[in-house]
């Protein structure tokens, strides 16, 4: 899923691009205006979703990196699962603020995460974003069927819980 949420990032629909959301220079002003009780409707990401769509990206793959370098030998555990919780926390973080953006603002903006639209009579003057083309999803496709085969080529047993459990042994008898 991080290979595809960055090769979406450049070529998917129109708001999940990072070039169309991510706005340092509107930070401060959201920021200013959530705080005091009246945030801005947004037609994509506003720019604090988009530092958590930035941070879940990041540290998703610090996690992946952490894990595989404990698998390797090369990093403590704990650290590893300290930057799971970590990330634990983030999304609990980030589905939160998209329930309370949703009662602020009053759009359904679990419904617009998942359809990737919202509705156009709040936005009269806005055209319909440009969805992905055929060329989007088919690069979408080969990251998930890459990031696959990258899997299994580093854990041939990945997919197989079975065999994994029979493999590794089980909890008890690793620690």
């Amino acid at each position: 899923m991080l290979a595809f949420r960055l090769i979406w990032g450049f070529v998917g629909g129109e708001h999940a691009r990072f070039v169309n959301f991510i706005r340092p220079t509107a930070i401060a002003t959201h920021a200013r205006d959530l705080l005091a009780g009246h945030p801005r409707r947004s037609v994509g990401h506003n720019p604090l979703g988009a530092i958590a769509v930035v941070a879940l990206i990041g540290l998703t793959g610090i996690v992946i990196w952490s894990g595989s370098s404990v698998a390797a030998g090369g990093m403590d555990k704990d650290l590893h699962e300290a930057l799971a919780y970590s990330l634990l926390a983030l999304i609990g973080l980030h589905v939160g603020a998209v329930l309370l953006m949703s009662l602020l603002t009053g759009e359904n903006l679990v419904r617009a995460m998942i359809s990737g639209r919202k509705k156009n009579s709040l936005y009269p003057n806005v055209r319909e974003a440009r969805g992905p083309g055929l060329f989007a999803a088919l690069l979408g496709a080969a990251a998930i069927v890459l990031a696959i085969i990258a899997i299994v080529m580093v854990d041939p047993t990945a997919f197989a819980p079975q065999q994994r459990h029979s493999h590794h042994g089980s909890h008890e008898e690793r620690d």
